[in-house]
């Protein structure tokens, strides 16, 4: 009697863990990416406003700061863009491969 009661509740927990806690070699390969595409636009973002405060001469921080702004209203539009594209034609795991390809080949 013991061991039935275990053993409903070895399969409960284990049911429970597939479903909710999804761990497979490609969710990790995504996750790498998300987690290193991340690191690199804040880096980029960094080395950007440094750049764009140190090369211009007058009135530099605003310009810097429009400048900021307007990269990222275009990558929140391009997101949706692409999103978009990956549910209606290509597929979530090819649009990230390809995004993070042509984001890498892209920065300098």
């Amino acid at each position: 009697m013991s061991n039935r009661c275990v053993s409903k509740i070895y399969h409960g927990v284990k049911e429970w863990y597939h479903y909710y806690i999804f761990s497979s070699k490609p969710a990790l390969f995504i996750l790498g990416f998300v987690l290193s595409h991340s690191l690199v636009e804040l880096a980029v973002a960094n080395i950007l406003i440094v750049y764009l405060t140190d090369n211009w001469e007058n009135e530099h921080l605003p310009k810097a700061v429009v400048i900021m702004y307007l990269q990222d209203g275009v990558a929140t539009i391009l997101a949706v863009v692409l999103a978009h594209i990956a549910d209606s034609y290509i597929g979530r795991f090819a649009m990230i491969v390809f995004t993070s390809i042509a984001y890498i080949s892209v920065c300098p």
